[in-house]
């Protein structure tokens, strides 16, 4: 019965598979035309939206091909600042990949939703909209969308009047277009920063942002932003009440379109505000009351000028934008509980993920725990009779390594035997030689004492012999006198000398002999390399100090001799 099943299961398949094939295949050509089209989007919105109007959507029959082409258009038409206040297009798209694994669709699709419902004016459903496409490219780790996401979330707090959560998220918008190194994007996203720190009453802040954007702008001499900056720059000197540094930034910013901005009556009112009433009112009486911005600022401009209608006037309109605003900060409260909503739903969000990971860990463990202990139980013999063999073999390593060091120790103590006789009897020998062939022992005896003389001076003098001694004493005592020299590089000629003389076993007065210098001064020289040793951190000082002073050094305290300082030995075949 299972095996029947099964076939039938793989027939099913196999049927399913050829049906569908063709679809995919065509399916196939018109997504990578329509990815195409997309990707033109980004750097010729113009071709994007002429290469998608000469389209017949019917082409797109399949669901998969209806939503991309749907998000394809509606980014062409945004892209080329055509306003988009209907859902009918991007709604198709939407409800495709709310369910698609395509996360990154699904980003674009919810952020055009909000675009749609911002320009209606529909604040709730686009600021969830648009939370939706941010958190999904921080999920994703798409910076770009992740940041235009962010900029509309702080526009849609902007026109909420909710300046803290505007100045948040034009801060995030920021931070998002400087990681990917957009440059245009970060200037503006710099813009509404300076503009979200005004709102929020943070004019310094205003005032360090733009002032920074504004080195960035006359690199690349775009004078639209340029205008821009000092204009957010005076006006948060005029928040201030820096009205003579607002004057200055006012004054060099001059439009070259010559059009009524708020900048030019805020220049106004910061002459009246330090005393020039005929230059403020010169400015002013260019505009008409339905100019002015807000209805404070005139309110103030004409009562310093004295103009009490218009005063009045003023005062009546602000009464009246109260009610405005008193139902803008009820629909900004509705926001608020709004975003806060869906950060609850988030977090729920993430609580269920948690707790449905912590529940498949658990079982994950107590599976993996009972499978260990039945492997474990399974080893457990086995490494005890592994650890035997290791033992064993380390036992072998061992042994073999002592065999080895006693015969290299043999193989130099039998060298340095032969070397040693060699060299005592070659000079008795030598003098026997000498005697037996001369007829006057008394010269022969010269002749000995010169040769001694010549050995002596050849120890002191001859390089050939000093090179020879250096070697000697490397071969005899594991590389001593070339360890000396690479621990202390920085000591003298004759202190390395010294050195080697101590380390051939030669005493002091002989020593002074190859120096031809008093003992006196072989004491202090000693004494010096000692000072350096001591006063070193490396590792050999017990050995070197055994060199230069064989019986142990001086007790300064009672001028005694010193106990024996783990004097320099062989080394011992234990340490191996």
């Amino acid at each position: 019965m299972l095996t029947f099943n099964r076939k039938l299961l793989l027939t099913l398949t196999s049927i399913i598979a050829i049906t569908i094939m063709p679809a995919c295949k065509h399916d196939s050509k018109e997504i990578n035309e329509l990815l195409k089209i997309e990707k033109l989007n980004e750097s010729d919105p113009k071709a994007a939206l002429e290469l998608i109007d000469s389209i017949q959507p019917e082409k797109y029959n399949t669901p998969k091909l209806k939503a991309l082409y749907s998000l394809v258009k509606s980014q062409a038409l945004d892209k080329n600042l055509i306003l988009l206040n209907s859902d009918s297009i991007i709604s198709v798209a939407r409800q495709y990949y709310e369910d698609s694994p395509d996360k990154y669709h699904r980003m674009k699709s919810e952020y055009y939703y909000g675009m749609i419902n911002l320009n209606s004016e529909k604040l709730d459903t686009a600021l969830l909209a648009f939370l939706k496409a941010y958190d999904l490219g921080e999920e994703i780790k798409d910076y770009f969308w992740q940041g235009m996401a962010a900029s509309r979330i702080a526009e849609i707090f902007n026109i909420s009047a909710n300046a803290q959560e505007e100045v948040e998220f034009a801060k995030i918008a920021v931070n998002c277009f400087n990681k990917i190194g957009k440059e245009d994007y970060l200037d503006y996203s710099m813009l509404d920063l300076s503009y979200a720190y005004h709102n929020a009453n943070y004019p310094d802040s205003c005032i360090m942002i733009a002032t920074d954007l504004l080195k960035r702008v006359k690199k690349t001499r775009n004078t639209s932003l340029e205008y821009d900056c000092k204009d957010i720059i005076g006006t948060a000197y005029i928040s201030k009440k820096d009205y003579f540094k607002a004057i200055e930034i006012f004054e060099s910013n001059h439009h070259p379109d010559s059009t009524i901005t708020e900048c030019n009556i805020f220049l106004g009112l910061a002459y009246i505000s330090v005393g020039n009433i005929t230059k403020g009112k010169e400015i002013l009486m260019k505009y008409k009351a339905e100019d002015m911005p807000l209805h404070y600022i005139s309110y103030q401009i004409y009562y310093k000028l004295g103009d009490k209608d218009k005063a009045i006037t003023a005062l009546e309109k602000l009464y009246n934008k109260c009610d405005e605003n008193f139902n803008k900060r009820i629909s900004s409260h509705l926001l608020m509980v709004l975003f806060k909503y869906h950060n609850t739903e988030k977090y729920l969000d993430k609580l269920k993920i948690s707790e449905y990971k912590t529940k498949t860990v658990l079982i994950s463990i107590i599976s993996l725990v009972l499978i260990l202990l039945l492997v474990f139980i399974f080893l457990y013999h086995r490494q005890k009779q592994i650890t035997k063999i290791i033992e064993m073999s380390q036992s072998a390593n061992s042994l073999n390594n002592r065999l080895n060091y006693f015969i290299n120790s043999q193989n130099k103590l039998s060298n340095s035997i032969h070397s040693l006789l060699s060299s005592q009897f070659i000079l008795i020998n030598n003098a026997c030689q000498t005697i037996f062939e001369s007829d006057n022992e008394q010269k022969a005896r010269k002749h000995i004492a010169q040769t001694m003389i010549n050995l002596i001076d050849a120890i002191s003098d001859d390089e050939n012999m000093i090179n020879e001694l250096k070697k000697l004493i490397n071969y005899h005592c594991d590389n001593l006198y070339d360890d000396f020299r690479s621990d202390f590089p920085d000591l003298k000629e004759d202190d390395y000398r010294l050195f080697l003389y101590s380390a051939l076993g030669f005493d002091n007065v002989a020593i002074s002999r190859f120096f031809n210098t008093s003992i006196k001064g072989i004491y202090g020289r000693r004494d010096r390399i000692k000072k350096r040793i001591l006063s070193s951190q490396i590792i050999n000082i017990d050995k070197y100090i055994a060199i230069l002073y064989p019986n142990g050094l001086k007790n300064k305290n009672n001028n005694g001799i010193g106990t024996n300082q783990n004097l320099y030995r062989l080394s011992s075949p234990e340490k191996y």
